[in-house]
């Protein structure tokens, strides 16, 4: 899927049934993250930072966050680099969804966070469990 920006896409796969393996790419180059599979039912929803970032949360809370360059690869944001993350939820924008390996942007599906009833999140906080999702 091709970002707003028509420079980077994102790409959510589940592998073997226990994580999704996100990856963004540019011309530049690729960098992939995972994030726990609560099940096979993805809802990956899509945000744009304003610190420039991507972050993808799936269905349960999990996340992965990227920075992304205008001059550079993506980054995974993980590991020792996860203080960086723009964890300022509110200023986030939606910009979609990826359900079932399908994208609909934020005007074709709104945004929903379903966190199956044991998951949890800090962010986005308003949009979770509501019941659309």
């Amino acid at each position: 899927m091709l970002l707003p920006d028509g420079l980077n896409s994102v790409n959510v796969r589940l592998h073997s049934g226990k994580e999704w393996i996100v990856t963004v790419r540019n011309k530049d180059g690729s960098a992939t993250d995972t994030m726990f599979a609560a099940n096979d039912h993805q809802r990956s929803n899509i945000y744009l930072t304003p610190k420039h970032q991507l972050v993808v949360m799936e269905k349960g809370g999990s996340d992965v966050f990227f920075a992304l360059h205008p001059d550079g690869a993506p980054e995974a944001l993980s590991g020792n680099r996860y203080d960086e993350r723009d964890t300022a939820s509110d200023a986030w924008r939606y910009i979609g969804v990826i359900i079932g390996g399908k994208f609909f942007t934020a005007n074709q599906s709104a945004e929903c966070l379903d966190l199956l009833g044991e998951g949890k999140s800090p962010y986005r906080k308003r949009y979770q469990n509501l019941p659309i999702c």
